[in-house]
């Protein structure tokens, strides 16, 4: 009987193991990353950042049904601190701006789930990063606020993106300030904008941007912070702070805005997402608040950057992978 020569079949599939083995299962380390949640498809998008080596990054993800999955296809340019929102009407994640070796940029982009399109409209704002852009569902356009401006300078224009145009709104409004966090409140059809940095220190400021008009409101304050997220429980109608910086550390609290009060969320364990800052969360219905890395630890003078995915869903913290930090 002659023997069959099984070492290409063992090589084949010794090969196809190494090609799983090294695929990715999440985004690597990062911090200043865009993302949005696309709710016509149901999944998160995760796009850029910056790793732990300082190096600016332009790959694409995708997460769903708890798994991450990196999506090949090419877009905006390697960059960090851009802005990003979902619109319903053209059913796509929008991105602005953000900071590329180059310095801040003014471009804006479109992602559908199967690809990155470079819009081109008739005027933009000016470049910047660290901007806030909420999609206002009331009024089917997009709100741009602030950021830091190519030369480093805190901004404080507001811009309205409708139909692919932007225009520049005169409202008067918040003073300039970059690091804040914005989210849109569904049953109150209006945008909270939440702390950011002004003359050198955070704040706590909240604002709400509805027909218009900005209002600064009166509420009992809640705890300063820059580089925090926020965003809407759709569920319990209430918004949801996570982590920033005070003043002095990068916090893991959890803070919640509801009935004009602000109030802590005290966890019932210890299996909690490290304190953290520079980024960002969403939130996945029938899953709860979402979060990614960011950088790291309580210590302000450190960088360590992570890679853990969490979700909050109302009662506990529930961590998805592993962290990994570098």
């Amino acid at each position: 009987m002659k023997r069959r020569n099984l070492l290409p079949l063992f090589t084949g599939c010794l090969l196809a193991m190494q090609a799983f083995a090294q695929e990715p299962s999440a985004p690597s380390a990062r911090s200043g990353y865009a993302m949005a949640y696309d709710a016509g498809r149901a999944v998160v998008v995760l796009f850029g950042g910056q790793d732990s080596a300082g190096t600016r990054l332009s790959d694409t993800w995708e997460w769903s049904y708890g798994k991450w999955t990196r999506i090949a296809v090419q877009g905006p340019g390697a960059r960090i601190n851009a802005s990003a929102g979902y619109e319903t009407y053209q059913k796509a994640v929008f991105l602005f701006g953000g900071s590329t070796d180059s310095g801040a940029q003014s471009d804006l982009w479109t992602y559908d789930g199967k690809s990155w399109t470079k819009m081109t409209p008739a005027i933009s704002p000016p470049a910047r990063q660290l901007g806030l852009m909420a999609f206002d569902k009331a009024k089917q356009e997009f709100v741009l606020f602030g950021g830091m401006s190519a030369t480093r300078q805190p901004l404080g224009d507001t811009w309205i993106l409708k139909a692919g145009e932007w225009k520049q709104s005169m409202a008067t409004g918040p003073s300039p300030r970059a690091s804040a966090c914005m989210a849109y409140q569904d049953d109150l059809a209006s945008v909270f904008m939440y702390g950011g940095y002004v003359n050198d220190h955070a704040i706590n400021e909240l604002w709400s941007w509805k027909n218009g008009v900005w209002k600064n409101l009166t509420t009992p304050a809640g705890p300063p912070r820059i580089h925090a997220s926020l965003s809407y429980d759709q569920t319990r109608s209430r918004m949801l702070l996570f982590g920033g910086f005070n003043d002095s550390v990068r916090t893991n609290e959890l803070w919640e805005y509801a009935d004009q009060q602000w109030s802590e969320i005290l966890s019932r364990d210890n299996n909690i997402p490290s304190p953290r800052a520079e980024h960002r969360s969403v939130y996945v219905p029938g899953y709860g608040l979402f979060i990614f890395g960011g950088v790291i630890g309580p210590d302000p003078n450190t960088r360590r950057r992570g890679q853990d995915t969490w979700i909050y869903n109302a009662k506990k913290w529930t961590r998805f992978n592993l962290p990994v930090f570098h």
